[in-house]
Order: C-alpha cells, then structure tokens, then sequence
C-alpha cells in the first residue's frame, strides 16, 4: 500500500512463504499535500509466518510515514527480522506518523540467530499517540546483538506501550536507544538474557517514564546502558515490581569498568530511581507452560498493577 491509500483493509488473511515480508504500508510525508497521506488502515487478524526466506530483513508488517492505523490481532511467526516496524524518521525530526495502535499481537520466534538490531516490535522517531498494548512478543533471538521484544529506537517519542507480556529475549525485554517522554507501563518483561532493560544514551531531557511493570530476571542485571557506563540517568522509575528466580537478591546494575554492582536501595539513594517499587515474588500460575497471569495473592495487586488478559491475543475465530 502506497502514497494515498486511506481506510483500507486486510483481515482474516494468511501470508506464508514470503521472500521479504508480509504488510507494507508507505506515505507521503510532506504535510502540505494531504492527498499523498495514508491514514485509517486496518491490517487485523492476519496470520504472517514464514517470510523473509529470499531477503532477510523483510518485516512482518512495516508502516511508515502513516498516521491512525490500526495494527491488531495478527500472528507473525518464523522470520529473520523485526515483526513490526513503524516509523518513519531519524531523530528529532519531523514526523507525520502518529495515533497509530499496535495492539493484540502475538509475536514469536523471530530473529532465529540470523540477523542482528532488531525486535518483536521496532518503532522510530516522533509518533505522539502510537499506543503499543497487549501484545505477547517472545522468543527472539538476534545473531550479534539486539533481539529486543520492544524496541524504541532513535528519537521515539510520546510513545505509549503498556500491558504487553515480553520474554525470552536474547538481549533486554525492552530497549530505548534515545527518545522522549515514552511511557512503559503494566508490562511483563522476563528471562531475557544479557540485561532486562537497556537504556541507551542519556539526554537532558525525561526520556522514559518506567511504572508498575513487573520484571522477572535470571541472574541477569535489571538495567544496562551503552554510555558512560553508568545507570541511565533520563529515566523515571518507580513502583515496578521485580524478582529475580535465581533466589539472588536482584542486582539493578552493573557497573562497565570496576564490576561493582548496585542493588535497589543503591539505585534509590544514588540515582532517585525505583521508589515505590519492590522486590519480592510476582506469583505467577504457571511460569513452565508460559502462563504469566497472577496468583491472587501476588504483591502485584496492591502495588497497582492491572492483569493482563492476553486470551484474544492474535487473530480471532471469527477472522480465520
């Protein structure tokens, strides 16, 4: 879908056996000639899989320079790069893309050791009211680095992804390379594999408001960060809750050139970030099948936390 294309649909679709990806949605972007703009698509229970088997780097769905599209209850399955990819800018620039929903999504088994920088769902630049919720992202595996399952890449901005469940992971759950004012909240991020979190370059700014998520780690640390060295330093986080399986307390960061290793109440007197939240046990049903809903005596509850029903996640009976 091209320049132009406006309320247009595909649903109950089956992509399979792609040589690049599944769905490709692209716009004009200059403001000034609204006839080029794309905008109010519907891409929603479809089931993508198999793709990429010529060129490696083909998405499962790529939007870009687009605004209000809905992306919802598809599966997208079995390739070598990003499943979802919206954008379409470098930086601050900027942007027609905005009020974009991605939501419902079950994403796995992407990645496969192939190619490296990429995530279950990748976005890019300025996209005030891109609501990112509900998706089930795991099993992503990058060759050298990457293999995020949420991704906001350079200049990602007011930005929502909330109540998404992300594990296993071959680097972080959740990266953000540098953006501004994104909010991460009522997510699940587990059993990642180097970090569970990655910030990646400090501004002056607020770049990440980080709530009531819950982090379940390995005997991995909590937070990494490509600068310096030294704990992300633009990021607000609080009233998360986080436990490590490994019966270790939870290191929160580690330090690039000593080893030295901080622990919550150092995160909390040297770097004001996690008030509010806690370490303890989530009390999920039933972590070896995968079921992340919670035990009703989770601490979770009372910290604020919302459940998250993923039992509609990806495309619906009615659709298939």
């Amino acid at each position: 879908m091209r320049r132009g294309c406006s309320e247009c649909r595909i649903i109950g679709s089956h992509f399979v056996e792609g040589g690049a990806g599944g769905v490709r949605i692209t716009g004009g972007n200059d403001p000034f000639s609204p006839q080029h703009h794309t905008h109010g698509n519907h891409i929603c229970d479809n089931t993508i899989i198999h793709m990429g088997r010529r060129y490696l780097a083909g998405c499962g769905i790529l939007l870009m320079d687009a605004y209000e599209n809905e992306i919802s209850h598809n599966e997208i399955a079995d390739l070598y790069y990003t499943g979802i990819s919206v954008g379409w800018v470098w930086g601050y620039a900027d942007s027609i893309t905005r009020d974009n929903r991605i939501e419902k999504n079950h994403i796995h088994h992407i990645g496969q050791g192939l190619l490296s920088d990429m995530g279950g769902i990748y976005l890019l630049g300025l996209q005030p009211g891109t609501v990112v919720s509900g998706n089930v992202i795991h099993d992503i595996q990058a060759r050298f680095y990457g293999g995020w399952a949420l991704y906001t890449d350079e200049g990602s901005s007011y930005i929502t992804l909330e109540n998404n469940i992300c594990y296993r992971t071959s680097e972080t759950s959740y990266h953000q390379h540098y953006g501004c004012m994104n909010t991460v909240r009522n997510n699940i991020f587990a059993f990642s594999k180097e970090f569970m979190l990655r910030l990646s370059r400090p501004e002056l700014h607020l770049g990440l408001i980080f709530e009531r998520n819950i982090i379940l780690a390995d005997n991995v640390p909590i937070y990494g960060s490509d600068f310096d060295g030294y704990p992300p330093r633009c990021c607000a986080a609080h009233d998360n809750l986080i436990y490590d399986i490994s019966n270790q307390e939870p290191v929160f960061f580690k330090y690039h050139d000593d080893g030295r290793v901080l622990y919550h109440e150092d995160m909390k007197a040297q770097y004001d970030m996690e008030s509010g939240s806690r370490v303890a046990n989530p009390c999920f049903t039933d972590l070896e099948h995968d079921d992340f809903s919670l035990r009703p005596e989770s601490p979770a509850f009372r910290m604020g936390f919302h459940p998250i029903d993923s039992k509609d996640v990806g495309p619906r009976k009615s659709f298939s």
